[in-house]
């Protein structure tokens, strides 16, 4: 592990998949990083030890990213351990209904527009005082390819919400770039995590089959992006969308 370069890192959502893989790679190459969860605080804690047995620098925050003084406690306790949030990785996500469009209730898109939109607008505005002063940094969101291409049926909420993420990329960084922060997106096809748990082995692999590479997404695929996004590889790139799909989506 690369000593402490004197960036931090927050993740949220950062218990398990691309959020676990991403804060384990941004420790392994220098960065102190918040592993926020919300109720996996077991999977937090280990990953927290692995990463500080691996010589890195870590923290686990629980906080429910929907409300807002839960997200500014979190930062507040952020910056008394390491002093400032360099990187912000919204990559909260929240339950997934898979319902027709029909059988839905407002509330099936309430819950999902409110961890995933409002959760990243309540992170971002609490960071944002903390980048403007040092006049730098990097806002990543994880976005999805089913708010470009063609989208699955029966998943109104999350496309309608990852759509609206984009939007929200886009005119940050048209807002903060002048600043100095960089808003960029990652638009990850379907990915082998947790959230793909309940869909079955003969389905997973018809998926993977219809993908160019024959294999589903990994967490560490996107993490391998985060990290690009975080450090000064990506210092000329805002507004920018990376799609991570194997070739499977082209835009």
């Amino acid at each position: 592990m690369r000593p402490f370069t004197g960036s931090v890192a927050l993740v949220t959502g950062a218990s398990r998949g691309i959020g676990a893989a991403s804060a384990r790679l941004l420790a392994e190459n220098g960065f102190a990083v918040i592993v926020n969860y919300l109720k996996m605080r077991e999977n937090a804690e280990k990953l927290v030890a692995d990463i500080a047995s691996a010589g890195g620098k870590s923290i686990a925050l629980r906080a429910d990213v929907r409300d807002r003084s839960a997200v500014e406690t979190m930062v507040q306790a952020t910056v008394e351990s390491f002093g400032a949030v360099d990187v912000l990785v919204n990559n909260a996500i929240g339950e997934l209904p898979a319902k027709p469009f029909g059988d839905l209730s407002w509330d099936d898109f309430q819950l999902l527009i409110d961890v995933q939109l409002r959760g990243a607008v309540n992170c971002c505005q609490t960071v944002l005082p903390l980048m403007e002063k040092k006049g730098r940094g990097s806002i990543i969101n994880i976005i999805s390819t089913f708010a470009l291409g063609v989208p699955p049926s029966k998943m109104s909420p999350y496309v309608t919400t990852k759509a609206a993420l984009l939007g929200l990329t886009r005119a940050l960084a048209t807002e903060l770039t002048v600043k100095g922060i960089r808003v960029n997106s990652i638009s990850p096809g379907p990915t082998d995590t947790d959230l793909l748990s309940g869909v079955p082995p003969r389905a997973k692999e018809m998926m993977a089959l219809q993908n160019p590479m024959k294999r589903l997404g990994r967490p560490e695929d996107c993490a391998r992006l985060v990290l690009f996004l975080a450090t000064e590889a990506s210092e000329y790139m805002s507004g920018a969308n990376l799609v991570l799909s194997g070739g499977q989506v082209i835009v």
